[in-house]
């Protein structure tokens, strides 16, 4: 079999054979992702790939020192002679468990609670993939975790999902970014995190003859163009579908399935360096605890799984229609080896592309799973509200829904109508034809909330609205509630046309205090003399002055 690196040659793809089958990543500047390619209009057939984050089958532990243009290369150890010519290094890395003696940038806990409150603690039982040569020790000082493995498998006793067992695939997928000396050593330089995903997922075990992701590094560039030119990774799984292995190792394919109704799920995840900013993900009803100083933060989040549908079709090419067409001869790179667009399911060119692709498929769902995952949040946000939860170098909330695609961060502040607002884009219909169902969550920072509105700390008021593509309201059942320091406002039972999410809050003035009311009082008078001098005295207990008596 042979790895494919695509590349873009005088606007053709060109196919460069290496070792073994493989799916490519690019570095988006920060993070990795499915490998890029320009539409190809001559092709008979077009397909679209809008399923859940591949991150875990994608990216093995490694470490890439940065030497230039088209120069990224694996090292070895952050002591190696690639290492130490690096401007930066960067890494991927999924978090092991907190084993001793690793106590910090590790999975402390995964667990479920079922309806009655009683929950299960999870037991870690192995790695999910084999030792790599790939693979690197931790390095306290250098806030680096310990790079082994792509996750883990865990047992909730007694908590069996449709699979039928009680195993679970856990992980938390970090990105690495140290910025050091070309030429120095490192010595106590510091990895930052610039990237979170932290996943929990049922899955069933089956055997075969697998290959395990590996990383890629510039010796496999070719003629590949652009600054981290061959970078990726590679596994003998050809399509990331809705059907795909979520983790291969090197006799084993980890399916996933779904999982068991009336649990919510949650992870713990002790971090050496603190998270910050927003989150989004796919989650229901979360409950958010962040606990930091200043050697470490503990994340913990727990949620309900929730069912989002999948866009996976092939259409004809010649049956897309003229503005699709012209979306796709546009300057864009959504291509999944060639073969199916893979926009992602968050930010503009995901709702953009499935706004063309829904029609195409009578606004049905292909299939949909349970899913369970919170992420970080990369990319520019709305100025008024970046004023406000940026500064403070903490965790600001938390967005997730449902919906196939919807806005990647936080909500835009809509001054016209002083509300937060988010946008959704997912199937009217389920894969066996039904009314979809929509779940929205934000959860947010009460002083963020104050911030963005200007309130003060009295209690907060909401509103939230669904307000359909036409204008008018959908109906929806909500929860507001304020605890903790936490705003949480959730809304589900609605359904999908291009929804816009409406969050307008809003705080009682306080009164101004009323001055005692004036209380009546008898008063008499009396006479008072002194000598030839008279005086009379009116008072509710009236008296003479010294001197004169009482007549």
């Amino acid at each position: 079999m042979a790895l494919q690196i695509i590349s873009n040659e005088t606007g053709r793809m060109k196919k460069i054979s290496v070792a073994s089958l493989a799916i490519l990543l690019t570095l988006n500047g920060v993070t990795p992702s499915p490998a890029a390619a320009r539409a190809d209009l001559t092709q008979p057939t077009q397909g679209i790939n809008i399923s859940e984050s591949q991150i875990f089958l994608q990216a093995p532990p490694a470490l890439f020192g940065d030497l230039g243009v088209r120069s990224q290369f694996l090292c070895s150890s952050l002591g190696d002679e690639t290492c130490t010519a690096a401007s930066s290094i960067w890494g991927w890395n999924q978090l092991p468990p907190c084993i001793s003696p690793i106590t910090t940038n590790c999975i402390s806990s995964v667990f479920a609670v079922d309806k009655s409150g009683k929950k299960t603690e999870g037991n870690f039982l192995k790695y999910a993939t084999p030792d790599s040569k790939y693979d690197y020790p931790a390095s306290e000082i250098n806030n680096l975790p310990q790079g082994k493995s792509q996750g883990g498998i865990w047992q909730l006793p007694g908590v069996v999902h449709a699979g039928g067992n009680d195993r679970y695939f856990a992980s938390t997928f970090l990105y690495l970014l140290m910025k050091k000396s070309a030429g120095i050593k490192v010595s106590n330089e510091k990895f930052e995190f610039t990237k979170f995903e932290s996943g929990i997922n049922p899955v069933n075990e089956i055997t075969g003859n697998f290959t395990p992701a590996f990383p890629v590094d510039s010796t496999n560039a070719g003629n590949a163009k652009g600054r981290d030119a061959g970078i990726g990774s590679g596994s003998s799984q050809r399509e990331s579908g809705p059907n795909s292995c979520l983790v291969l190792a090197a006799t084993s394919c980890y399916l996933p399935q779904d999982f068991p109704e009336d649990y919510r799920f949650g992870m713990r995840v002790i971090l050496g360096a603190a998270m910050q900013g927003w989150f989004h993900g796919r989650i229901f009803q979360p409950i958010i605890d962040v606990q930091s100083d200043s050697a470490r933060q503990v994340l913990t989040f727990e949620a309900l799984p929730v069912r989002v549908p999948t866009l996976y079709e092939r259409v004809n090419t010649s049956d897309i229609g003229a503005e699709l067409t012209r979306y796709l001869s546009g300057n864009r790179f959504f291509s999944e080896g060639g073969s199916r667009f893979t926009p992602g399911n968050s930010g503009k060119d995901a709702i953009e592309m499935a706004g063309y692709w829904l029609p195409l498929v009578k606004d049905k769902a292909t299939t949909s799973g349970t899913y369970w995952n919170v992420r970080s949040l990369e990319g520019n946000q709305d100025p008024s509200i970046a004023r406000c939860s940026s500064s403070t170098g903490k965790l600001a909330g938390v967005v997730s829904t449902n919906s196939l695609v919807y806005s990647a961060g936080p909500p835009t502040y809509n001054k016209a109508e002083e509300s937060l607002d988010y946008k959704l884009l997912s199937p009217h219909f389920t894969a066996d034809g039904k009314e979809a169902i929509g779940t929205y969550d934000l959860v947010l920072r009460s002083d963020v909330a104050r911030c963005i509105y200007g309130f003060s700390k009295a209690p907060i008021q909401a509103v939230v609205s669904i307000v359909g593509a036409e204008g008018e309201n959908k109906v929806a059942t909500t929860l507001i509630r304020e605890k903790d320091g936490w705003l949480t406002l959730s809304a589900n039972g609605f359904t999908f046309s291009s929804p816009t999410i409406r969050v307008k809050l809003s705080q009682e003035v306080a009164s101004t205090p009323m001055a005692p009311a004036k209380v009546s009082v008898k008063k008499t008078t009396i006479t008072c003399s002194k000598g030839k001098k008279v005086l009379r005295v009116y008072a509710a207990n009236p008296k003479c002055p010294t001197g004169y008596r009482k007549k």
